[in-house]
């Protein structure tokens, strides 16, 4: 399918004041000093057992960050988020924007209606004020536009049949860009994601919540199980944590599916050995493949 979009359950927050970047840096798991208005990118936010309590997409405009987090664990990832403020000058300001993901045709229709070029390589962005377009890896794309803005009905009213949140979730878990709900606070290291791959762990910056157990999971190679998708030809409505096996053994978990017509998309964690098996979910063939890998 082409030319779809669709409006994702995201709540993103206005980050600023003069210690904003010290404090981000020295919570999340990327290199803020990179982010900029033509820069956006992921981090996790860990435990101090590098557990990750949940992932951001962020973005900048000025001296203002913009933290985008699925809306279902807002809350406590937020609310944990702002007790490391203390005596910090940080301002956090809920927004009530419209979030939209979309392939790079609607992002490039969108781009064009607004005289503005499209940002094409992966986490390249562009924000102005009131809008935000960030390319993500796998052709997958974010448009922020915020409440007062004269484009947030845009979608809405210029491509109403192209709507389609079941095929813009299935790109999306195509692409390996997960979220955390709430069943899954704590429970996956990011190197378990694709984040190391695509730049959202920094091993140089210095000391962040976290960073000695993520830093010896890199060196000392403990990290043996990762996220992966597979395609499966049947429609299959599967649990979170609905198990994966490999000759009627347990050795994996969903983590999150999409049905799109007769296929399931899923994204699941295993041991890395196991990628590219077959393995079985719910009696199912799969063939799971790391996020980095072109199929």
């Amino acid at each position: 399918m082409h030319n779809i979009w669709a409006k994702l359950p995201y709540k993103s927050y206005a980050v600023s004041g003069h210690d904003t970047t010290s404090f981000l840096q020295g919570q999340l798991t990327q290199d803020v000093n990179q982010i900029s208005e033509n820069h956006c990118q992921y981090g996790a936010f860990c435990s101090h057992k590098g557990r990750m309590f949940g992932v951001f997409l962020l973005n900048k405009l000025n001296d203002t960050f913009y933290l985008r987090i699925i809306e279902s664990s807002e809350q406590p990832v937020v609310n944990r988020l702002k007790m490391f403020v203390l005596r910090a000058k940080v301002t956090f300001e809920a927004l009530s924007d419209t979030h939209i993901g979309c392939d790079k045709a609607m992002a490039a229709a969108f781009c064009e209606a607004q005289g503005i070029t499209l940002p094409t390589a992966d986490f390249e962005a562009i924000t102005q004020d009131g809008l935000s377009i960030c390319a993500l890896p796998k052709h997958f794309y974010e448009i922020r536009l915020s409440a007062d803005s004269p484009l947030a009905h845009w979608f809405d009213q210029t491509h109403p049949d192209q709507e389609n949140t079941p095929a813009v979730n299935a790109l999306r878990l195509a692409g390996g860009h997960f979220n955390i709900q709430p069943d899954g606070i704590e429970k996956w290291l990011p190197q378990q994601t694709p984040l190391d791959n695509w730049g959202s762990i920094n091993y140089q910056k210095g000391c962040y919540v976290g960073q000695e157990i993520i830093a010896r999971n890199k060196y000392l190679g403990q990290v043996k199980k990762g996220f992966a998708v597979a395609t499966i030809d049947a429609p299959l409505t599967l649990a979170v944590n609905a198990t994966i096996q490999h000759e009627g053994r347990d050795i994996g978990q969903i983590i999150e599916t999409q049905i799109i017509g007769a296929q399931t998309i899923c994204l699941g964690l295993m041991p890395f050995d196991r990628m590219q098996t077959t393995l079985t979910i719910e009696g199912q063939p799969a063939v799971f493949h790391r996020i980095q890998d072109d199929v």
